[in-house]
């Protein structure tokens, strides 16, 4: 980060926002690189939650209309356990 705070005055005053802000934010976007390798295979983009997502509004549409929370609470327990057992037991490499 003291290589954005030196380029400062070499960009002018318009960029030096944008440097602070890059400041503040970078440190978040690498954070998935201190995970373990085989988490940062999978953590490095949205696209598992995303198919998580998509897949208990699938489920949830089958359902349609549950007689009680706790019964939508079980589906959805089931498909994270699910999901689980998949990130266990597949490959990472």
């Amino acid at each position: 980060m003291k290589s954005l705070k030196n380029s400062a005055p070499a960009v002018g005053p318009a960029a030096t926002e944008k440097l602070s802000l890059s400041e503040t934010n970078l440190p978040e976007g690498f954070a998935v690189f201190n995970l373990p390798d085989g988490h940062r295979v999978r953590m490095r983009t949205t696209n598992g939650l995303e198919r998580l997502n998509k897949e208990f509004k699938r489920r949830t549409r089958v359902a349609t209309l549950f007689p009680n929370p706790d019964s939508c609470q079980r589906l959805v327990s089931a498909l994270l356990a699910e999901q689980d057992e998949e990130w266990m037991t597949a490959k990472t490499t």
